[in-house]
């Protein structure tokens, strides 16, 4: 059955829903809206764009997902609400004896003008990374390289000899304390019955 619209309102004034002064009073605000609604979670997830079951997640009595910047705008188009920000003056009179004005001064400037573009880098692949590379090697000195080269060869003869001090150790059976009990003994009867 398909939802029925809003009666046209008597007044120019729209209605308020809740007080939201915290996540949980914006959570809380969220589930009753939808409950008023009487909609599915499944059909809020299609409407906003959301993955299957996000909604859900987002509205449960205990939630497993929060609603952040990229839910946040969509959720609320769909459940025909918005969020307006309005002067709270019992607060401000209460922190404003622990404010201070700050100086103008030290206030930083922002540029007037366009903004500039954030450079748009292709897409990473392995031929990328090996133009970047040869890039990166054009810029070095050749004490720079050389040091660099030097660092991998001795990086990778310590891999080597730690892979070869690794292979015994790993191959040697591990024996049972009774096992080398034993073997200390024939040792010892093998040795005239002394050690060292």
């Amino acid at each position: 059955m398909m939802l029925a619209p809003p009666a046209a309102p008597t007044n120019t004034e729209p209605r308020v829903l809740a007080e939201i002064s915290s996540y949980d009073d914006l959570h809380n605000a969220l589930r009753r809206r939808s409950d008023e609604l009487q909609v599915s979670r499944t059909q809020l997830d299609a409407a906003t764009g959301l993955q299957s079951g996000y909604v859900a997640k987002l509205l449960a009595p205990v939630p497993t997902k929060r609603v952040g910047i990229q839910s946040l705008g969509p959720l609320l188009i769909v459940l025909g609400v918005k969020l307006v920000m309005v002067e709270d003056l019992d607060s401000l009179r209460k922190i404003s004896l622990h404010l201070e004005k700050r100086d103008e001064r030290a206030v930083r400037q922002l540029a007037v003008g366009k903004r500039k573009k954030r450079r748009v880098y292709p897409k990473r692949s392995s031929e990328w990374g090996k133009f970047m590379a040869a890039r990166r090697v054009l810029f070095q000195s050749p004490k720079k390289r050389s040091q660099i080269a030097r660092i991998a060869g001795v990086s990778r003869w310590l891999k080597w000899r730690d892979i070869k001090e690794a292979a015994p150790a790993a191959a040697k059976p591990i024996m049972s304390k009774g096992a080398r009990e034993a073997r200390l003994r024939l040792d010892t009867k093998s040795n005239g019955g002394t050690r060292g």
